[in-house]
């Protein structure tokens, strides 16, 4: 079955109306009929199956059948803060961050961040980071939509950072791994947890220091010096594994 994305809350509204890029997919691609069984997701946790009602060049109307059951969220909240990427890295970045769990993405500027857009830019790079969380949630049949922040300077990042019961900045100068306390062992995990990752040219030494006076515990991801956007993946499978819905603790 496949499944479509309406904004939060619209569900409400009875009969339905998809609407946008997922109406045109249904119409022009899938060239779905009324009668036809699709799978809704509306971004709060929930998915539903339903009924296509009518298809129209404004919308595809559905008509909700039953709610179909869904995987609960991770057990912890991951919040990932990444150093602004060149390219279209930040876009493939996000895709796979999504896939694997990330609740919040917090984009930032760093010292050696190459890459600055032009705040007048911002809003439209947002529109599109929102708009492949929405296709990344659909393809992995995930019903929370994860929240998308707009672009920091590193300094408000680590005053936003208080509220994460758990902070780590992943440093390539640290190459040993992060000593978890021994109630993460046994099974008593944090909350939330950011993890903090650096530009293709690294974090310089003054950026560590002060996330440290902010709290934060640095860790590495082994031995070899990993791409920014290599290094983003790692972590977050690393923290889904020790803390998430990856590990042994819950399959």
């Amino acid at each position: 079955m496949r499944y479509f994305f309406i904004r939060p809350g619209e569900i409400e509204n009875r009969p339905v109306m998809i609407t946008g890029s997922d109406a045109n997919h249904i119409r022009t691609v899938l060239r779905s009929r009324p009668g036809d069984v699709i799978g809704v997701l509306d971004g709060n946790g929930r998915a539903y199956q339903a009924e296509i009602v009518s298809v129209a060049s404004q919308g595809v109307t559905v008509e909700i059948i039953s709610e179909l059951p869904v995987d609960p969220p991770p057990p912890v909240r991951l919040v990932v803060a990444q150093a602004y990427l060149k390219d279209r890295k930040m876009d493939r970045l996000l895709r796979r961050l999504c896939e694997l769990g990330m609740a919040e993405w917090k984009p930032f500027i760093s010292a050696r961040s190459v890459a600055r857009p032009p705040p007048n830019r911002m809003a439209a790079r947002i529109e599109r980071w929102q708009s492949i969380a929405r296709e990344s949630i659909k393809q992995c049949r995930r019903a929370d939509l994860p929240i998308i922040h707009p672009c920091v300077s590193f300094d408000s990042l680590l005053a936003e950072s208080a509220d994460c019961s758990q902070r780590l900045l992943f440093w390539e100068e640290t190459p040993r791994a992060h000593v978890w306390p021994a109630s993460v062992e046994a099974g008593h995990g944090p909350e939330s947890v950011m993890a903090v990752l650096g530009p293709e040219g690294g974090f310089t030494g003054d950026e560590v220091d002060r996330a440290r006076e902010h709290g934060f515990a640095i860790a590495g991801l082994g031995p070899r010096v990993l791409r920014a956007d290599t290094a983003a993946v790692a972590a977050v499978t690393i923290l889904q594994y020790v803390f998430g819905d990856m590990g042994p603790k819950t399959y």
